[in-house]
Formats: structure tokens, sequence, C-alpha cells
């Protein structure tokens, strides 16, 4: 009971394998109706579906031996069995090669638009990432302009601490009188404490004394 149980289950599985095979053979080699006019004719050209024949066995051969005599090989090999008289030839290899051209032939327009799509889908990360620099040289630019602020208002805070530090040192060198008849003779306001006065005069250059501008600031 259980050999026939295997056996009727052995038949009925190759009954369905063989259903799947055939219906994916008719899908593979359909001769569609609705192929348009110009891939017709060149279905009907037999050097163009030789060459496309030849054209799979190369690439499919490439792609697994990664060997391009070997290709070449199975090229011509593809090219001359879809050349064969069908009335004459006795094998499977002329037919099979031949059905394989023109499937290859009618597939052109799906290739074409695939690879359409693929290029149109480079050209928008390409978009992508060259928006995508624009925008970093910007941000580099700017974080550049900034840095340029900042160095300049540094130079300007240590210029301070210098001529402050120039008037602690030079405070005793000079009283107030002599700086006020300064002032009068450079035209720079009296008003103010007498470090005041003497800051606006090192500002205007009137007193110079030593400084050290890359001084820091004091603790």
């Amino acid at each position: 009971m259980a050999k026939l149980e295997r056996t009727v289950k052995a038949d009925t599985q190759e009954r369905l394998d063989l259903k799947a095979v055939t219906n994916l053979s008719a899908k593979a080699f359909d001769t569609g109706k609705d192929t348009p006019e110009s891939i017709q004719q060149e279905i009907q050209n037999p050097w163009k579906v030789s060459i496309a024949a030849g054209a799979v066995a190369f690439f499919a051969s490439l792609t697994m031996s990664h060997s391009v005599p070997v290709a070449g090989l199975c090229f011509g090999a593809a090219f001359f069995a879809a050349q064969w008289d069908p009335v004459d030839e006795d094998s499977v290899a002329g037919p099979i090669a031949r059905t394989v051209g023109r499937n290859a032939i009618r597939a052109q327009p799906k290739i074409k638009a695939v690879a359409k799509a693929a290029m149109s889908d480079v050209d928008e990360v390409n978009g992508y990432y060259t928006q995508e620099m624009k925008e970093l040289r910007e941000r580099v630019r700017a974080l550049e302009r900034e840095n340029q602020v900042l160095a300049q208002e540094n130079e300007e805070y240590r210029l301070k601490l210098a001529r402050r530090d120039a008037v602690d040192r030079s405070m005793s060198s000079f009283n107030l009188d002599e700086l006020k008849d300064m002032a009068r003779t450079s035209g720079v306001p009296l008003t103010g404490t007498k470090a005041e006065l003497m800051m606006r005069l090192i500002e205007a250059e009137v007193i110079v004394p030593k400084m050290d501008v890359s001084k820091k600031k004091p603790n």
C-alpha cells in the first residue's frame, strides 16, 4: 500500500513539474502577437536572429566563465547553429539558438526601457550629489567667512588688551596735565579718568608705547 502511494505521488509530482515547465516555456517563447512591426522585421532577418543568439550566448558565457575567448567560442557556436537550415538539420541546437535569438530581439524594448530607467536613476543620483556638493561648498565658504570674522575680532581683542597693559605700565610716566595738553593739541576729548584719557591718546597714536600684541589676557 505504501509503495502504491509513493508511485502515485511520484507520478503526480512529475505531471505537475512537466506542466510548470511547459507553462514557463510558453511564456518564455511566446511569439508575441502585439510585437511591433519593426521588431517583426528584425525577427524575419536570419542574420539578426543569429547575431542575437550569439550575443546571448556570449554574455551568458562571459558571466559564468569570465573568459572572453570562451565567450567568443560560445558566440560562434550559437551564431552558426542559428544559421543552419531547419529542413536539413537533425539537432535541436538550431531551433534553440533561433528561438533564443528571436526572444532576445523581442526583449529589446524592455531592455532599452530598463537601461533608460537605470540611466535616469544614475542621473538623479548624480544630480543629488552635485547639489549636495554645492551646499557643502557653500557651508565651507560660510565657515571660512565666520572664521575670518572671529580672527579679526580676536586680533582686535588682543590689541585692546595690549593697549590696556600699556596704559597700566605707562601711567606713572605722565601726569594728568601732560595728558590733557597732548589731548588738546591732538583734538582728543578730555573727559574721563586719567586711564581713559591715556587710552584714547594711545588709540589716536599720540602716545606710542611698546606693546606686546600677542600677550594673553592677564589673570
